[in-house]
């Protein structure tokens, strides 16, 4: 007597056939989950960036910022060497570029209807100049509080910023329906 153990080739067929319906289910979901969590990981290294320009500006004595260049897709984190916003001898610790991250990463506000201020801004961001600055005692330092918009391909939000002159910076995620 034979012992007789394996899989037949209908089983083999109907396994792969599960697999096959598993992957098409799958697939689709995965590519919104990793474009939400690349969004997700630009909107967290944004507000982090806003963070060392905060900590930067204790530390060093003096005005950090961030500056967004909104065409370029990118934005500065700048060490004011003398003090001054003049530019002159501003150094530029770091600048990123949001299309690294993917999935159409970049400036805009997706499917959200209405920003948490009072607009959405030029480029999609409030703040004036471009830019958001903090003094040696990490307070917002002149302009006006505001935030930067980013979105993905798949037309979600988030929005980093200012609410207070204490330089606290938050972050908002839309939900479709609101800012969390």
């Amino acid at each position: 007597m034979k012992n007789k153990s394996g899989f037949t080739l209908v089983e083999l067929i109907v396994a792969f056939g599960i697999l096959a319906v598993l992957m098409v289910v799958a697939i689709p979901n995965f590519s919104v989950w990793k474009a939400n969590t690349q969004l997700k990981d630009a909107a967290n290294d944004l507000y982090n960036t806003m963070q060392r320009a905060k900590m930067g500006a204790i530390s060093k004595n003096r005005d950090w910022r961030v500056t967004f260049n909104t065409s370029g897709g990118t934005y500065s984190l700048i060490d004011s060497v003398n003090g001054t916003l003049d530019d002159a001898d501003d150094i530029t610790v770091e600048t990123i570029n949001l299309n690294t991250y993917g999935s159409g990463v970049g400036y805009g506000h997706g499917a959200a209807s209405s920003p948490v201020g009072s607009s959405f801004g030029t480029g999609n961001v409030t703040f004036s100049g471009s830019r958001v600055t903090f003094d040696s005692r990490g307070m917002r330092s002149g302009g006006s509080l505001g935030y930067v918009y980013l979105s993905n391909n798949q037309n979600n939000s988030y929005a980093v910023g200012l609410n207070s002159n204490a330089g606290n910076v938050t972050i908002k995620k839309w939900t479709g329906s609101d800012w969390e």
